[in-house]
This record gives structure tokens, sequence and C-alpha cells, in this order.
């Protein structure tokens, strides 16, 4: 959905760490004026099941999108 020139979205983020791999389901926003996402959810399978994942990205490139940030995993937070 959009409120003005900011969407809020559901993402699925992918990693693949030498610690192991996860598969986070993210909530937030993306600002259409500053290019840049905020989304926070948790940790859905995998490494550190149930942690917390807060990211923070702006957006580089278009073809193809591209975003360029970080991705602060939290598992002291698991449960």
């Amino acid at each position: 959905s959009f409120t003005g020139d900011v969407q809020h979205l559901t993402a699925t983020v992918l990693l693949d760490l030498p610690e192991g791999s996860l598969r986070a389901i993210l909530k937030g926003r993306f600002d259409g004026n500053t290019l840049e996402a905020v989304l926070n959810g948790r940790v859905v399978e995998g490494w550190l099941e149930g942690a917390r994942v807060h990211e923070e990205s702006q957006l580089v490139g278009f073809d193809p999108l591209t975003f360029v940030g970080m991705v602060q995993l939290m598992p002291g937070s698991a449960g």
C-alpha cells in the first residue's frame, strides 16, 4: 500500500552466511523521495529462527533493483 510517496511492504530476506542460512519475513516502508527502506521482522526458518531482524538500505540501481545497506540480527531476543 502507499501513503503519499511511502510504500508499505512485506519482504522475504534470504541470507547465506558462514554461520548458517536463514529466511526472514520483514515489514516496513520504502520512501520514494529519499529512496530509503527500513524494515523489521523475524527469522522464520533456519539459523537463529525466532531472532529479530532490522534492515536499513538505500536504492542505488533500477535494472535490476539494487539496494545497499545493512541487516542486523538480534539473536539475544529470539524466543
